[in-house]
């Protein structure tokens, strides 16, 4: 085969396996992103008795304040706002406080108000599944009167209605299409009143692309598009979401469907949301792909909240699939049981026999453990007594080191004791010569003068210039070491191979004379002095005090 063969059938392979790869990528990137929804939402209900608790503060602080109301304005407003608490939370409170803003209403006959109670009573009606009273409520709304602002809520409210209606006369014609046109008037007039960019503009525009029976992928984009619009509530982003993982499903795209519906129910739970589809389609769809811990999850959050609720028609609808889920949980669990008991059993009889093998080589390994005990008993020996002598040969180490260093110390101070010294005697002699010729010339008065020049002063800075020269000899980084235990502003600054006395205190210490009184002696200074001194310099250090002796004698000679 030649060469070009093989380069093109090389590049043939590295194309097919880049084509296999980006799907594995993709599919890998989807399924990572439902897995963190699942997980986002166990936690999330985790977390819904918190939601709940705040919810349900809110609501007794609104109780509270309506018990101390006074005013019909305020019962009014305050049952409006308890009505807005309870809507999606429970129908029975929601329909309480309903009634009690039409009773409001109709004593203080205003008929904003008025308006507003049959508002609330028709949505009412139409969550519960009475069309009828809805429909009647609807009937007597003056929709001239409502606030600019309430017209879209209430054009949405009209638009759940017909479309309930619609879904529950099925395919009857004349009631259908009656239904089905009213709604499509509404989509189209709240395209005319409701600004763009509102949320329930942009629904209502989705809606009536999919009673036109527009692609389902436009209205998919559609939706997509509307996710993080600014105005949308929790609720609102529920809907849009359950609506997105309804239309995966039609698709035929599950993972997609889960994603969705798994966002939707936690928006629920964030907005104690107790009116809900999105848990039980969920659950189903874990039902189908095998997650059966997951799927009576769902199932059983579903119907606590249809039961607090107080929704017949999803009480109806879980009670349908439970059974067909906890069944399959069953079967599942009696399998994993019985594949329990036949591991148990398996377990118990590999314990005998290895219980059995266990006696049989006890026996057996007692006596190469007591073989093994004298042999580990005279490896412990010899280790010990070669680590003793490990021990002996470091400390006899150190002790060499320090020999060494202390006759260097010692050879260096007595060469420089013996030139001073001799130099000094050699002087005092002269000056004591001449002293005692005067006086026995009968001068005794001008014996004064040589004596007086004796120079004692000038023999002690001698003798220190001396001590700092030998020292810095034998210690020529002293200096250096002895600034870096201190910050930058108090480090000490040396003059040629000349000692400040702060400095000769602690050389003298270095070279192990820690004696207070000979320091004091040897510089002439008083004992108190000397520990004036190193407290000074102490106070300055940037080490801990009670260090800094132990780090000037750690000082290293190189």
């Amino acid at each position: 085969m030649s060469s070009k063969n093989l380069i093109y059938i090389y590049c043939v392979l590295i194309v097919l396996c880049a084509c296999l790869a980006f799907p594995l990528r993709a599919e890998r990137q989807r399924a990572c992103a439902v897995d963190s929804a699942l997980v986002a939402l166990d936690i999330e209900i985790g977390r819904a008795g918190e939601y709940r608790a705040r919810k349900e503060n809110k609501i007794s602080m609104l109780r509270n304040m309506l018990v101390r109301s006074r005013s019909a304005k305020e019962r009014f407003m305050l049952s409006h706002s308890l009505y807005d608490e309870y809507r999606f939370y429970q129908s029975d409170s929601a329909y309480v406080y309903a009634r009690a803003m039409a009773d409001e209403a109709a004593r203080s006959g205003d008929q904003i108000e008025e308006n507003s109670a049959r508002i609330a009573l028709m949505e009412c009606y139409t969550t519960v599944g009475l069309f009828k009273e809805a429909a009647e409520q609807l009937a007597e709304i003056d929709k001239s009167l409502l606030p600019r602002e309430d017209v879209p809520e209430f054009l949405d409210i009209c638009c759940k209605l017909y479309q309930n209606m619609e879904s529950y006369v099925g395919n009857w014609k004349p009631l259908n299409t009656v239904y089905h046109d009213l709604r499509r008037d509404v989509y189209r007039e709240i395209d005319t009143i409701v600004p763009p960019d509102m949320f329930i503009h942009a629904t209502s525009r989705i809606e009536r692309e999919r009673m036109d029976n527009e692609p389902l992928e436009k209205s998919i984009a559609g939706r997509l598009a509307i996710c993080n619009m600014t105005d949308a509530t929790d609720h609102q982003q529920a809907v849009n979401a359950s609506l997105l993982g309804a239309y995966y499903r039609v698709c035929g795209d599950t993972d997609k469907a889960i994603y969705w519906l798994a966002m939707s129910a936690i928006f629920d739970i964030r907005s104690c949301t107790r009116e809900t589809t999105a848990a039980k389609d969920l659950a189903w769809e874990m039902y189908l792909r095998g997650d059966l811990h997951r799927a009576n999850r769902y199932i059983h959050l579903a119907l606590d909240d249809a039961n607090f609720y107080g929704s017949r028609i999803r009480s109806i609808e879980i009670n349908s699939m439970m059974p067909t889920i906890e069944s399959s949980r069953y079967m599942v669990l009696s399998n994993q049981r019985l594949l329990l008991i036949f591991v148990v059993a398996t377990v118990v009889c590999l314990l005998l026999l290895s219980l059995y093998l266990f006696i049989k080589l006890k026996k057996r390994n007692r006596r190469l453990n007591e073989s093994h005990l004298e042999i580990r008993q005279k490896s412990q020996e010899l280790e010990d007594a070669n680590a003793n002598l490990q021990h002996l040969n470091a400390n006899l180490s150190d002790l060499n080191g320090l020999l060494k260093e202390a006759n260097e110390i010692k050879d260096q101070y007595i060469i420089q004791s013996l030139y001073g010294n001799s130099d000094f005697v050699g002087d005092v002699e002269g000056k004591v010569r001449v002293a005692v010729a005067k006086i026995k010339s009968g001068h005794a008065d001008k014996a004064l003068k040589p004596l007086s020049e004796i120079g004692i002063k000038r023999e002690r800075e001698r003798m220190f210039n001396s001590f700092d020269s030998a020292f810095l000899k034998l210690f020529p980084n002293f200096i250096d070491e002895f600034n870096k235990l201190f910050p930058p502003e108090h480090r000490i600054l040396t003059q040629g191979e000349t000692l400040p006395t702060e400095i000769r205190i602690f050389a003298l210490m270095r070279l192990g004379i820690s004696n207070p009184s000979e320091v004091a002696n040897y510089l002439n200074l008083s004992v108190n002095t000397v520990y004036v001194y190193k407290t000074k310099i102490k106070s300055r250090s940037a080490v801990d005090k009670d260090d800094f002796d132990s780090l000037v004698m750690s000082i290293p000679k190189p």
